[in-house]
């Protein structure tokens, strides 16, 4: 049996149990073997959209993920369990809202305010991990919500900033040190161009 490992981001049911979430499929039945989600209800757009990353934390086969909900994953590729979560760059409070939403504890949004991560923010392009270290490139981006009529806005890209964040594969400790070996990472701006990122030695 061949898994493959898919991330999935459609609009779906504000009840289903998968919107935003990585998980395997079986090659032979093409049927969905485990799955995580953290993010229920999610109104604020914050997919789980990138490519999953198929490694190994000790000896237990994982898998990595993370999206613009501004958090990295690790979870167990064999029963979907989570490992670890983490949050990277710039959050507001807000992370619990589609969930407290869904159980009918949430208060609302008092207009105008600004969610962080945004629709383009938290980790918009796909992850490394070399030597025990996952990296990530984190846009810290917030939406403007000035009428809760009216779709998500649009952000302003002249006040978005990134960070590039190291954590350490094991426990999703953010790490202070990047790896001992030099590292090459190539990320892509929201404009599309492709930047070179050389982690030193040390």
């Amino acid at each position: 049996m061949i898994r493959f490992f898919i991330s999935i981001c459609i609009a779906l049911t504000a009840t289903s149990s998968l919107a935003s979430e990585p998980f395997p499929l079986t090659r032979d039945e093409y049927k969905m073997y485990k799955h995580y989600q953290d993010v229920t209800n999610d109104f604020y757009d914050w997919d789980m959209q990138l490519s999953p990353i198929a490694t190994r934390i000790g000896d237990q086969p994982a898998v990595l993920d993370a999206g613009k909900m501004g958090y990295v994953y690790a979870m167990d590729a064999a029963s979907g369990k989570l490992i670890w979560k983490t949050p990277v760059g710039v959050h507001n409070g807000h992370a619990n809202d589609s969930a407290q939403a869904l159980k009918g504890q949430f208060k609302g949004l008092k207009t105008p305010v600004d969610i962080t991560p945004g629709i383009y923010g938290g980790v918009e392009t796909n992850m490394a991990v070399d030597d025990g270290v996952v990296y990530a490139a984190v846009v810290n981006l917030p939406v403007p919500i000035k009428d809760l009529k009216q779709p998500l806005g649009t952000p302003d890209f002249s006040k978005g900033k990134g960070e590039m964040v190291a954590l350490d594969l094991n426990t999703g400790k953010p790490r202070s040190l990047p790896a001992t070996l030099p590292v090459e990472l190539f990320v892509t701006k929201v404009d599309g161009d492709d930047v070179l990122i050389e982690v030193p030695e040390g």
